[in-house]
């Protein structure tokens, strides 16, 4: 089972609940509802069932090595997020923990509340090389940290809502069964591409930004995240199939991420000169 799959099954009862319950009530009050906002706790909650989940259902790698590099990487990584304004508070109050999986995909996540997953194809893009590990593990962080699960959910409860409310107002206009589905197909799906999959990709561009400056805020070198994207691109034969391809993707394309990270590296490459300042103040 995927780490995606995991997450779903833990998320899917709030939607199946969510759409259930709506595609019972009339839809005039179905109108009046407030956009879902889920509380933090709520996901955090759900981060940390699906982590044991995924414990429960993948195979822990026992590999003294890696797991040395990402335990390090990890607590420079959060020990930075700790000194960061933005996200002081949420580092502090998560219960991080950090599994490596074996795995031949070359990936990582982070649940809400700090649960961290590394897979051991992803030492096949990083090699020993820790700051591209920095790279890919700040940019999973400042998901958890940013909470953008939790937001992505609100939007799928609205999404879910909305074509409840939608098929109530089918149902009561008489159009009949089969047309009615062809309806709610369409609308899932232009949902998914003009809404759901951008907030997704804005998402990603807001985690490679913020895990630029945090792993520069950590001490590793900004122009390493530019760089092991570069191989990773190479390592996934990715990047084929230009704007097309990106449209229905939940993540940039490799093109604009590059792009992105070489317009913010100026940023990032300050808070890292204040890295080594740091230490050679203490030399």
């Amino acid at each position: 089972m995927t780490v995606r799959t995991a997450w779903w099954c833990a998320v899917w009862v709030i939607l199946v609940v969510a759409g259930a319950g709506c595609a019972q009530m009339p839809t005039t009050l179905l109108k009046q509802l407030p956009p879902p906002d889920l509380p933090p706790e709520a996901v955090d909650i759900l981060g940390a069932f699906a982590f044991q989940w995924t414990l429960k259902t993948s195979e822990i790698a026992r590999t003294p090595p890696q797991e040395e590099r990402i335990g390090r990487v990890v607590d420079r990584l959060i020990g930075a997020a700790k000194q960061n304004k933005k996200y002081a508070e949420v580092a502090r109050k998560f219960q991080w923990e950090v599994k490596l999986f074996k795995d031949d995909q070359p990936n990582a996540f982070a649940f809400p509340n700090g649960k961290i997953g590394v897979y051991t194809g992803l030492f096949r893009v990083t090699k020993d090389d820790e700051p591209k590990l920095a790279a890919v593990l700040a940019h999973e962080i400042v998901h958890a940290l940013a909470r953008h699960m939790a937001a992505r959910m609100d939007k799928e409860l609205q999404r879910t809502l909305a074509l409840a409310a939608m098929k109530g107002e089918l149902k009561e206009a008489g159009i009949s069964s089969d047309r009615r589905k062809g309806i709610l197909i369409a609308m899932g799906l232009s949902s998914q591409v003009a809404d759901i999959l951008p907030f997704s990709r804005m998402q990603e561009s807001e985690a490679d930004h913020e895990g630029l400056l945090l792993m520069a805020q950590a001490g590793y070198n900004p122009q390493e995240a530019i760089d092991f994207w570069e191989r990773m691109e190479r390592a996934t034969d990715g990047g084929g199939g230009g704007r097309i391809r990106e449209l229905l993707s939940t993540h940039p394309s490799y093109e604009a991420r590059g792009k992105q990270l070489k317009e913010w590296k100026p940023e990032a490459q300050r808070y890292y000169k204040q890295y080594r300042s740091s230490l050679a103040g203490k030399e």
